[in-house]
């Protein structure tokens, strides 16, 4: 598929420095998303919870489904990463800490 679809979120949980959650309202796949965030051993550790349901998305394999999803994810994770180390990184830059 290749190809990248545009979908409408809605954030269903948010505390600050601890968590967030959304789902979608539109786009090819139902799904619902939450990450968790927490200290460990003095650098954050993220947890991620999806459930997607594939019934609309073109009778896609669920098997490759779940492999574009991860491959996302992690593109998704890696950008993040690289922000927030660009921002720790700036001459006095406001940075949020996780407490």
């Amino acid at each position: 598929m290749g190809r990248r679809n545009l979908s409408t979120f809605e954030v269903t949980e948010y505390e600050m420095n601890k968590k967030y959650g959304f789902k979608s309202l539109s786009g090819p796949l139902n799904s619902h998303t939450s990450y968790t965030f927490e200290i460990a051993n003095g650098n954050t550790k993220i947890i991620i919870s999806t459930q997607a349901n594939a019934a609309n998305f073109l009778q896609m394999d669920e098997d490759i489904l779940e492999k574009k999803m991860k491959k996302q994810l992690k593109e998704n994770i890696a950008m993040l990463k690289d922000i927030l180390e660009v921002k720790q990184n700036l001459p006095n830059a406001e940075t949020n800490t996780l407490t």
